[in-house]
């Protein structure tokens, strides 16, 4: 990029997360800018997190008592926001739930910085239901202090044009994905990490593997899947393969075995290489959530060259499966169907798990780079034109 002078661009998120370090990471090789990024909180899901590195400066902020969240989440008010805000020349924020975050775009408002609302994605049924009066009107004052917004996927822009009338022109496609790269590594090595998979958690050999990955709390909806295999005409040739751990895993346990469904629960896995070794001993990734703004798993499974299932409440849905290519999104929460589908995917994984490939290199962090670069182009042309516009008014080129 040709910037005049070098740009300091702050992000402000809630925690550090494996996909917004690499995101960031990739970023920071952009000539012409210095990021910083600020967080909100501390926690971080017990990952193993590598700091960003790249010169890219991590912060985290203090809150101000009694602003600090303990009365409500969305009470906090974090020290310093005005002076980050005057130092940087663009702000790129996750939220505008806090108070933190509408006091940023007050401040970028003062200050005449461009204010970027940076979106994951969304529960795409939330693009059709009414929301509470006012919390629609907070977000229509945010969006309307907006320069840009830097959304994920379909569904985002389908959100903001369709529920604030936002301009589709103001929004760009984060392509907020994994490490693609990496997963694929392992393509080669296929065959021996499904055999050490299977060992080290009891699989039997010629099995058929339907992998869910992430938390098990109710919103996954992972009995949906326990039921559908148990709806299976073979289900005895199958095994559901959890990769994760939470507070149903006792109630899933005992619902399997009461179906008698073979299911394997890996825990939490807290380093990313041994995750992405898990896929390889699957045959299909299923994601059953009634409530998922995105679902990255499926990002990760497709990278591995698996065939994909999510439900139409996963926003990845809408840009990453293509029914009847690459997997499906299914309609209604039935066992039944879901059941169908799965056979479908282990029938065709070799042709769809490809599909998946190729339609997933196209949702990598180069291409969020990419189009992060589109952002800067654009934000940086209108600097410009408004520069030369009050340049203008000031000779009295232009009238008033």
């Amino acid at each position: 990029m040709n910037f005049v002078k070098r740009k300091k661009i702050t992000f402000f998120t809630n925690a550090t997360a494996p996909y917004r370090t690499l995101q960031i990471r990739e970023l920071s090789k952009i000539d012409g800018i210095t990021i910083q990024v600020c967080y909100y909180e501390k926690k971080t899901r017990q990952w193993n997190i590598e700091k960003i590195g790249n010169d890219v400066e991590e912060k985290w902020l203090n809150m101000i008592p009694p602003f600090d969240g303990r009365i409500h989440w969305k009470l906090q008010l974090h020290k310093g926001l005005a002076d980050i805000v005057r130092k940087s020349d663009i702000v790129i924020s996750g939220s505008y739930y806090t108070i933190s975050d509408n006091v940023l775009v007050g401040l970028c408002k003062r200050y005449h910085k461009p204010f970027v609302l940076l979106m994951d994605g969304f529960e795409p049924h939330r693009i059709y239901e009414k929301e509470n009066g006012l919390k629609f009107h907070q977000k229509k004052w945010v969006l309307k202090n907006t320069s840009y917004i830097w959304g994920n996927g379909t569904v985002c822009r389908e959100y903001y044009t369709k529920r604030f009338q936002y301009p589709a022109e103001r929004i760009i496609n984060q392509c907020l994905t994994v490490d693609v790269e990496k997963i694929a590594a392992h393509w080669t090595n296929r065959d021996s990490l499904r055999e050490k998979i299977q060992n080290r958690y009891g699989i039997a050999s010629g099995e058929h593997i339907v992998m869910y990955s992430g938390r098990l709390v109710k919103i996954k909806n992972v009995e949906l899947l326990i039921r559908a295999v148990a709806a299976l005409a073979d289900k005895e040739a199958y095994t559901v393969l959890i990769a994760g751990d939470g507070e149903m895993r006792a109630e899933y346990e005992k619902l399997a075995e009461e179906l008698g469904v073979k299911l394997c629960i890996t825990g939490f896995i807290k380093k990313q290489e041994e995750l992405f070794e898990v896929y390889y001993a699957a045959d299909c990734l299923v994601l059953p959530s009634v409530y998922d703004p995105w679902g990255l798993v499926i990002n990760e499974a497709m990278a591995a060259h698996l065939p994909v299932i999510c439900t139409t409440y996963c926003g990845a849905g809408m840009d990453l499966i293509r029914d009847g290519f690459n997997g499906y999104v299914i309609q209604s929460l039935k066992p039944e169907e879901l059941a169908e589908r799965v056979e479908e995917c282990i029938l065709h994984k070799k042709e769809w798990g490809e599909h998946s490939w190729e339609m997933i290199q196209d949702w990598t962090f180069a291409k969020s780079a990419e189009n992060f670069k589109e952002l800067l182009f654009r934000l940086e042309q209108e600097r410009l034109c408004d520069n030369r516009k009050r340049e203008g008014y000031k000779s009295g080129k232009i009238g008033r």
